[in-house]
């Protein structure tokens, strides 16, 4: 089975609602009812918990799977909300125009294959904003993981359902390979392990900042968890704030 379709299965029971990220972009996008556009959505938790709390919500995901599961669960949850397959840099200005903010959490923004990818991808978030507007963008915060030479993450293990999910880096020249381990186990059944291996692109602060500079939005706002601590090179994620002028 393809590792992305496994994973769609058993995201949910994997990863939990980033409930402080939902607090945050609150927080940035003050008024309730407004527009958001949650890109890289996965499942939708956190585009389902602002359409509860009265925001207009779309979520998009390149992953059909993924989209299958956020209108399942809004409708689990009876929220409107929104959702459709889509390449997150490649948005249709006619249907999302108009944003009160747009946010890409969970670390999808590095998937991007290149500075210049990422820069277009700014430049196409701004467009759809309103004046006012702002796009957040969260990361791992990799000056921490080349400071400390990091090579694995901490790992997810939910044994109601059986799984155990492992990450791991492997440092390249101009990339990371993060690989991504699997691990199913059924009713005691032989454990079942999936793997897949993806390419990122590591941004530091600084490497950030260029691109950022080089966009329509030149300027940015860093934290570096989302209860809003200023970004340091240990802190946990860098956590990007940018505006519409």
């Amino acid at each position: 089975m393809d590792f992305y379709k496994l994973l769609s299965k058993y995201y949910d029971d994997i990863f939990q609602t980033k409930e402080k990220a939902v607090t945050f972009i609150e927080d940035v996008f003050s008024s309730k009812g407004g527009k958001l556009l949650d890109l890289a959505a996965g499942t939708g938790a956190e585009a389902v918990a602002l359409a509860k709390k009265g925001y207009d919500v779309t979520a998009v995901d390149i992953s059909p799977l993924m989209v299958e599961k956020m209108q399942e669960k809004a409708t689990v949850h009876d929220v409107a909300l929104t959702a459709f397959e889509s390449d997150m840099c490649q948005l249709d200005d006619a249907v999302l125009s108009q944003q009160d903010g747009v946010y890409c959490i969970g670390n999808s923004f590095v998937h991007l294959p290149n500075s210049e990818a990422m820069t277009r991808c700014l430049n196409s978030v701004y467009h759809l904003l309103k004046r006012g507007g702002a796009f957040i963008v969260q990361i791992v915060n990799y000056d921490r993981i080349f400071k400390h030479e990091i090579t694995k993450l901490p790992v997810i293990k939910n044994e109601v359902k059986g799984l155990l999910f492992e990450r791991f880096y492997t440092f390249n020249q101009e990339d990371i390979s993060f690989q991504m381990r699997l691990t199913v186990t059924n009713d005691g059944d032989k454990a079942a392990i999936y793997e897949r291996e993806t390419r990122l692109m590591p941004l530091m602060k600084d490497d950030f900042m260029s691109i950022i500079q080089n966009s329509f939005f030149q300027q940015a706002e860093f934290y570096g968890t989302f209860s809003g601590e200023a970004l340091t090179s240990d802190s946990p994620a860098l956590i990007a704030v940018m505006r519409k002028n």
